[in-house]
């Protein structure tokens, strides 16, 4: 349960970044195609990781690794403020 917490926690902190840097219609435009709301690719795909990549790089331009080290600095953050 506290795993299940944990990740949530991450998740959610994920978004607030993604928020933050790139502004409230970005992050929509991210879930949309995320979601399959949008074209993200020629091809369909079934990993759910690999769908998550390919939004963020064609609807802002971001990788997972950029925003991975936003979360972390955000977190870093938090923890010494």
């Amino acid at each position: 349960r506290q795993r299940q917490m944990c990740i949530s926690d991450m998740a959610l902190c994920a978004v607030r970044t993604l928020a933050d840097r790139e502004g409230e219609a970005a992050l929509v435009r991210f879930y949309r195609a995320a979601a399959g709301g949008l074209a993200v690719s020629a091809e369909p795909m079934t990993d759910p990781e690999a769908i998550a990549d390919d939004a963020l790089r064609v609807t802002l331009g971001s990788s997972r690794s950029e925003l991975e080290s936003d979360v972390l600095a955000r977190i870093a953050g938090l923890l010494t403020s």
